[in-house]
């Protein structure tokens, strides 16, 4: 039986022959302080339309991986101090590096007054209780935090040990007991004091004076 051609064009252009998969679209960059051009880090980056986000490091760097879906779509950075910046996505696809200066928001708050006073700590501190399911997560939630320990020498106060680690804190919330929390070591980095160890100790301190790797790592 032959199908009519009509009819033939009609189920083949209903019928799905394939589909493009998106390319995926990498966004990197550093964030900066707009008023001083240092690093901003730990700001939040990412796309509120698609519900995907990174922070910056310690150095204000960063890399966002997403796939398309329109052209409207927005990148955002926030931190707390700075005005929140937006920019259209396809705007910036082509850049290799992205520069992002935010700019300083000093935030207004109401003036507080503490007065001393008879039992006023005990109040203070039943009224906080009072409120810790409306001020603190009830429910699972998840957080990714970061450890600095520094180590100085009581003479000079010279660093002689630096400590860092990035951890992902699960916490079932302030109803559960606190052995319930999981915390997880992503990473963890200990530099000393080279110029205590290196060979070349002499001929740094020549150039560089007194002043250690690790000044250089801090600051």
């Amino acid at each position: 039986m032959r199908v009519p051609t009509l009819l033939l064009i009609l189920i083949i252009g209903l019928h799905p022959i394939g589909v493009v998969a998106q390319s995926p679209v990498q966004i990197k960059g550093m964030v900066i302080d707009a008023a001083n051009r240092l690093p901003v880090p730990y700001a939040h980056v990412g796309i509120p339309s698609l519900g995907i986000g990174v922070s910056t490091n310690d150095v204000g760097a960063f890399q966002l991986i997403y796939y398309p879906e329109s052209e409207r779509e927005k990148l955002q950075i926030s931190h707390l101090g700075f005005e929140t910046h937006l920019q259209l996505i396809s705007t910036i696809r082509q850049q290799d590096s992205l520069i992002i200066a935010l700019v300083p928001n000093i935030y207004d708050t109401e003036e507080v007054v503490v007065r001393p006073g008879a039992g006023w700590p005990k109040e203070v501190l039943r009224k906080s209780l009072r409120r810790l399911q409306q001020n603190y997560p009830t429910n699972l939630y998840q957080m990714d935090g970061f450890y600095r320990e520094k180590s100085q020498r009581r003479d000079d106060y010279h660093f002689t040990r630096l400590l860092e680690a990035t951890l992902h804190i699960q916490d079932p919330g302030i109803k559960t007991h606190p052995a319930k929390i999981r915390v997880e070591l992503n990473e963890l980095r200990k530099s000393d004091d080279f110029t205590e160890y290196d060979p070349n100790k002499r001929s740094w301190r020549e150039v560089f004076g007194e002043q250690n790797h690790l000044y250089k790592i801090l600051f």
